[in-house]
Formats: C-alpha cells, structure tokens, sequence
C-alpha cells in the first residue's frame, strides 16, 4: 500500500479517488486499486511494527485516512469505510457518508 494518500484525492467522491488509483497504476507500471478494509488495517500496522513509524496518523494537518472499498448499509444509506488517524491510542476504522478530508491508498493487486 501506498505510504500516503495520492495527491489530489483529498475531499474527492468515490469515483473521482478511484480514477485517481487507477491513473497512479497507469503512471507507475503497478497494479494498484483501492484497498479494503482489513488490507489497509493491516499495512499500516505492519509498517508500524516494523519501523515504530505511524503512518495515515492524526498529527498530520489535516489528519490522513484512506477510503476503502468496503460499504456499510446503515438507515437505508450506504457509507463509505475510512482507515486512519493513527495514534497511541490506535487505529480509526469507521463509515462515513462522505470521508470528509479523506484521501486515499493505493493497494497493489497480488
């Protein structure tokens, strides 16, 4: 996964960060896609263990999540899964209807 969000994908819809993705995979050569859920939970805490580095954490301004694939149905709406704001007291993983302030990862196809 991608140790930031791509520039530009911030406060962007789903389409438009997807596009993104998908022209950073054309300009690199690498099959990168939006992650899921337990893909981006699990690099980012991977890095973390390995480098004592946080990455997607809340001491960014303003602080960094990734959208993710995954959709919550929740009163008859379906919200979109964020990853991010890392910090001592862990990692946010939560829905929201439109990932205000977020960006996103690009994860590569294995």
């Amino acid at each position: 996964m991608t140790r930031d969000i791509l520039p530009g994908s911030r406060d962007k819809r789903y389409p438009a960060q997807k596009a993104l993705v998908a022209a950073h995979a054309i300009r690199t050569g690498v099959s990168y896609r939006i992650p899921k859920v337990l893909e981006a939970t699990t690099a980012i805490l991977t890095h973390y263990v390995r480098s004592g580095k946080r990455l997607y954490n809340k001491d960014d301004n303003p602080w960094t999540c990734t959208r993710c694939q995954e959709l919550v149905f929740y009163q008859s709406k379906n919200y979109s899964t964020v990853v991010g704001g890392f910090e001592s007291s862990g990692l946010d993983v939560y829905a929201d209807d439109y990932g205000r302030d977020c960006g996103v990862a690009g994860c590569r196809k294995l």
